[in-house]
């Protein structure tokens, strides 16, 4: 939903614009006139066939403006008008930032597989006016389904919020993620990662499983440099035509 080096502080790793899309693509631009009530970006989704959705959850985070976040935001499957998805659930930090949880399950199910664009994320410009440098806002989406063809697996999802700052460990105890041993060794266990406000430009942050570090999500190999803004699947850049 943002971009950097375009108004405001150019010398900060921080975004300076925000995106604006109806879904349609030929109205998509970033510049410094967009506000942040006017900031929309969309995402393709895209079902197997014959697929049933169980669980469809919208999560999105934003340096709030100086009153507390409003707890809403809005959701479209394009062209379709709009519905207010209305957080279940806010967690803060002490830094003006927020984290907050939507269940749209009811919404995804019935559309089922195309683009969703989100928008009226509560959140800080990001022009001269914005209170930091770290000013972002971005949203991501998490869907559950079955599927006739699909092959047994057990999926979890753990929802919290933890900041990190330089020089600190920050520790996230999840229990109970066990493995079927009659499936693992065709079933390989896998761990998705979402974080906000990634600075390829400041290293050093790490992610360990036990005492294993993970690479980098831009498939570099980097273990210094975990969060660096990009997104990747098992350890490969991804990107899909659609996706703003």
């Amino acid at each position: 939903m943002t971009s950097c080096s375009i108004a405001g502080d150019l010398n900060d790793p921080a975004p300076d614009v925000f995106w604006f899309t109806d879904g349609s693509g030929p109205s998509t631009s970033a510049n410094a006139s967009i506000s942040a009530v006017a900031a929309k970006s969309g995402a393709v989704l895209d079902l197997p066939a014959n697929a049933s959705v169980t669980h469809a959850f919208l999560y999105w985070s934003a340096r709030k403006k100086p009153s507390p976040p409003t707890g809403n935001a809005t959701l479209a499957h394009f062209p379709d008008a709009p519905i207010t998805a209305q957080a279940v659930s806010i967690l803060t930090t002490n830094n003006s930032i927020y984290h907050a949880v939507a269940d749209v399950t009811d919404y995804v199910t019935t559309q089922g597989s195309g683009t969703y664009v989100v928008g009226d994320i509560d959140a800080a410009e990001l022009n001269n006016n914005q209170p930091a440098t770290d000013g972002y806002a971005g949203w991501w989406m998490v869907v559950l389904y079955t599927a006739p063809d699909a092959l047994d697996r057990r999926l979890a999802l753990f929802d919290g919020f933890d900041a990190l700052t330089d020089g600190a460990e920050t520790k996230v105890n999840i229990s109970n993620l066990t493995i079927n041993e009659d499936l693992s060794p065709t079933r390989p266990a896998t761990l998705g990662v979402v974080a906000y406000d990634g600075d390829v430009s400041i290293t050093g942050d790490q992610v360990f499983v036990g005492a294993t570090p993970l690479k980098d999500l831009d498939g570099t190999g980097d273990p210094l440099n975990f969060f660096n803004g990009t997104r990747a699947s098992s350890g490969a850049p991804l990107s899909v035509a659609g996706d703003l």
